[in-house]
């Protein structure tokens, strides 16, 4: 069985090789990888052996770099004998000029069973862009002073409006003329609502009722995606509730959420029409 630091060189070696089929054999069937420095629009965690290889083959493959072994190589062996931290040097060429490059990079790995289970890598994003002619653009989106809270600061200021039945701080969140569009025909709820003052005016009742009949109601996000636009997120999440009976259910979302001026421009809402009709038809039948 093989040792974290034995998985570390077998991980070193497919880079380079760019194996992307004997990385995806080094890894355990629910693993995860991570690149938190990761920089706008690019998925910073992926979950699954087969998505990691699929996400592998695709990157490496498009990839004009060609790497060599990692070089100034200092390894950390945990007290976990599953957990080792590397700190190394990315180093190549450019494959269409034949430009050398090199950069540190740091990486966390924890095996199981002799298989990766977690891998979360530290990259200098820029350096590694700069070869690939994207540095400019990610430098000035990171030198870019922000001016106010982020958009996934406001979503999650909206989520929490909805919890505690704040119909009115949820809708002074819009912009004036912010747009709420509903994409799913929803029963009862216009597809498109503009403006603070029609979005409470046409919500306030659903929230009463909503509040009226008792239990709870709580969010569980599953991904907030940034975009290459810094002012737009994409976020799946799931409504979680218990009615007053204690009965419970789950009613997926798709938010596409845009700020302006830090208040919410556009919120696109992709919801389960479906399932929203039968909760709605539930609360409305007879006891």
């Amino acid at each position: 069985m093989r040792t974290a630091r034995e998985l570390f060189d077998g991980y070193q070696q497919c880079l380079v090789d760019k194996d992307w089929q004997g990385f995806g054999d080094l890894l355990t069937e629910a693993a995860v990888m991570e690149f938190p420095f990761a920089p706008p629009g690019v998925v910073t965690r992926r979950e699954g052996r087969e998505v990691i290889r699929a996400a592998a083959r695709e990157g490496w493959g498009r990839l004009p770099l060609q790497f060599e072994p990692f070089r100034s190589v200092v390894v950390h062996d945990g007290r976990d004998p599953d957990l080792v931290i590397a700190e190394y040097e990315l180093c190549g060429t450019v494959t269409a000029t034949g430009e050398r490059f090199q950069f540190p990079a740091a990486i966390v790995l924890r095996a199981d069973q002799g298989l990766i289970a977690s891998l979360r890598e530290y990259l200098d994003l820029i350096a590694i862009a700069r070869p690939t002619g994207r540095a400019a653009a990610i430098a000035a989106y990171l030198m870019t002073p922000t001016t106010g809270p982020t958009p996934r600061a406001i979503w999650e200021a909206a989520l929490r409006c909805h919890q505690q039945g704040d119909i009115a701080g949820y809708a002074a969140l819009f912009a004036p003329e912010g747009v709420m569009e509903l994409p799913f025909s929803v029963p009862g709820l216009p597809s498109r609502l503009v403006g603070g003052a029609e979005i409470e005016r046409v919500l306030a009742p659903v929230w009463q009722r909503s509040r009226a009949s008792g239990g709870t109601v709580g969010y569980e996000p599953k991904a907030v995606h940034q975009t290459c636009d810094p002012d737009v997120i994409v976020a799946e999440l799931d409504l979680v509730g218990e009615t007053a009976t204690g009965a419970r259910y789950r009613l997926s979302y798709v938010h596409v959420v845009r700020v302006d001026g830090g208040r919410i421009a556009l919120l696109r809402d992709y919801v389960d029409a479906r399932a929203i009709a039968e909760r709605l038809a539930g609360r409305a039948a007879p006891s």
